[in-house]
């Protein structure tokens, strides 16, 4: 299993569609059908909707798409998956490489052109046609570290807590900053560390802490700003969370791919909530 050639599906793609209806339905039948065991969408129309919203290319795409398919990209993330499912033990699982594109390529700020999805049985990697070797490495962990947890806590879009996914999103940050060093963090690791604000504290409570289910705390992770959340600041503390944590616990990825959420929030002090601990 491991890293599909989705190459070959690019190749299919830019070879045999001659026309917009052609296109429109090769590109289901190639890009999308084959993801739904993953995402399970009432229709394929739906799940190209989502996507496209989340950063995979369009069909105007086609010149960035032809160069996409040359690149070696699909023999490195084979390399280094084997790297990684080896050091954690993990499951393996399928990974997609798709083109992303250029409203996702523009966002450098915070996620810096790319974007990862990952299930406990597969991971979609949506990235730009030139990104860097290493810069894909990052992603690749950050990802792979997910499905890893997923597949120790078995937690899923409705049971996972609010601490968990930012304990998840923590963690796997610091295992990008064990494998590449720090200059192949994520923008949001850092987002606020010169501009923190002491009130945004009291935006994520304890009890928030324990909200249950995805969609129940989503603008508290990723920011609403007619909401007056910080964009990504469940996200950027999440980070500061498991840094602090690591630092006093003295522990590497390995050892807290399979720690706690729980013990991450008593040793990241903030039983406060954050208060009184700027991050």
């Amino acid at each position: 299993m491991a890293v599909i050639r989705t190459n070959k599906w690019g190749e299919l793609f830019l070879k045999h569609v001659h026309n917009q209806k052609d296109e429109e339905l090769a590109f289901q039948r190639l890009f999308i059908q084959p993801l739904q065991p993953l995402f399970q969408f009432g229709t394929d129309t739906e799940l190209a909707t989502y996507l496209e919203k989340v950063g995979l290319f369009t069909l105007g795409d086609t010149d960035a798409l032809s160069l996409f398919i040359t690149k070696n990209y699909w023999v490195f993330l084979q390399e280094k998956f084997l790297e990684l499912k080896e050091a954690w033990k993990g499951p393996n699982v399928p990974i997609y490489l798709l083109l992303a594109n250029e409203h996702l390529k523009n966002r450098q700020t915070d996620v810096k052109g790319m974007m990862g999805l990952s299930f406990e049985n597969g991971i979609v990697l949506i990235v730009s046609e030139t990104i860097e070797a290493n810069d894909l490495f990052a992603l690749l962990i950050h990802e792979y570290h997910h499905v890893c947890r997923l597949s120790h806590t078995k937690e899923n879009e409705e049971t996972i807590t609010l601490l968990e996914s930012m304990v998840m999103e923590g963690l796997a940050e610091l295992a990008v900053k064990e494998w590449l060093g720090e200059g192949y963090l994520a923008p949001w690791t850092s987002l606020y560390d010169k501009t923190w604000n002491d009130k945004w504290a009291d935006i994520i409570s304890p009890k928030k802490l324990q909200l249950m289910g995805r969609r129940r705390y989503k603008d508290l992770l990723y920011g609403n700003a007619k909401k007056n959340i910080p964009h990504m600041l469940g996200y950027y503390l999440g980070y500061q969370l498991c840094h602090q944590a690591a630092s006093l616990l003295n522990e590497e990825t390995t050892a807290l791919l399979t720690t706690p959420a729980e013990k991450i929030y008593r040793y990241g002090s903030i039983e406060d909530g954050f208060k009184n601990n700027k991050p």
